[in-house]
């Protein structure tokens, strides 16, 4: 996802509620869409950076729903 979440969005994902975000750009089509977020849980992740080093940190693992455009 190429959005960055607001301290709002997080705070709410963390209290299990779900979110709206709009203007995610899509990575086949370039075109922006809107999406809810519900949160199903959140795990520990380790990945590594450019420079090689090791990076821990919590990942959500999410379900994503594409509203209709008048639901919104």
């Amino acid at each position: 996802m190429n959005k960055e979440l607001t301290e709002a969005q997080y705070k709410s994902l963390l209290q299990g509620k779900r979110i709206l975000i709009k203007g995610i750009e899509s990575a086949k089509t370039g075109k922006p869409y809107d999406a809810y977020f519900t949160p199903e849980q959140v795990v520990d992740n380790t990945y590594k950076d450019k420079d090689g080093n090791e990076v821990y940190g919590k990942q959500f693992k999410y379900k994503m729903e594409i509203p209709k455009k008048r639901e919104i």
